[in-house]
């Protein structure tokens, strides 16, 4: 048959194959979303990448026998131990460092994690070490308001004057994140305190040949530079 009236069977398997493959996501991601509330995650960060990850199946015995283990799972905890962790930022860190830097929020939250038992230092030099350029990679999609009060709170607590285009980097590359200011209305009141003080900080250390407008930065996070 030829004209306006054939039937495009082809067609008609993709749009059912399409169909299909759609509702069994749509179950799959819904399974996961439960399974997600009923562990009682600690933050919609981990919710997220649960129901993410929900099309994946975990690796049987079979999958991981006779595997030479080659590195540690987590980079960042093994180089944590030496000094690799312990430098701080400095030139040609990004390179030395390339292997520990997280590809993903689940990535940068195990790191995170693990580094917060050691203190807000280490956590501090882990922000700096990534970069705003890595933290906007990381975090493009969505960053939730509990990882960017905790955030706000470590680069307050570890920031020096040496750190100042560091810092505007990080904060100036958060604000980038989608839904960001919804994060920054929902910071709780020591949050915002921190927010202020880390700014008064800044604004102390501020220079001409700053990249950065630390009042425009302040803006974004609701707050007064001054």
């Amino acid at each position: 048959m030829s004209g306006e009236g054939r039937i495009d069977l082809n067609k008609l398997e993709r749009e059912l194959v399409g169909a299909l493959q759609a509702d069994r996501k749509y179950s799959r991601e819904n399974d996961a979303k439960f399974r997600a509330v009923s562990q009682r995650v600690a933050t919609y960060e981990e919710f997220r990448e649960i129901v993410n990850a929900s099309h994946l199946n975990p690796l049987e015995r079979k999958d991981v026998m006779d595997t030479a283990r080659k590195q540690p799972w987590n980079m960042v905890a093994h180089l944590g131990r030496g000094e690799a962790m312990s430098e701080g930022p400095q030139a040609g860190t990004e390179d030395q460092h390339s292997s520990t830097l997280p590809k993903n929020g689940q990535d940068f939250m195990r790191a995170w994690r693990q580094l917060k038992h050691k203190g807000s230092i280490d956590q501090y030099k882990y922000l700096l070490n990534i970069g705003g350029v890595g933290l906007h990679k990381v975090f493009k999609v969505e960053i939730s308001m509990e990882l960017l009060g905790e955030m706000l709170q470590v680069l307050r607590d570890g920031y020096t004057a040496n750190d100042t285009e560091h810092v505007l980097c990080i904060l100036s590359q958060l604000s980038k994140s989608s839904r960001f200011g919804l994060s920054v209305t929902f910071l709780s009141v020591t949050e915002k305190k921190a927010v202020t003080e880390l700014f008064q900080q800044l604004s102390t250390s501020e220079t001409e040949q700053s990249l950065y407008d630390i009042s425009e930065i302040a803006k974004l996070y609701s707050c007064n530079a001054n």
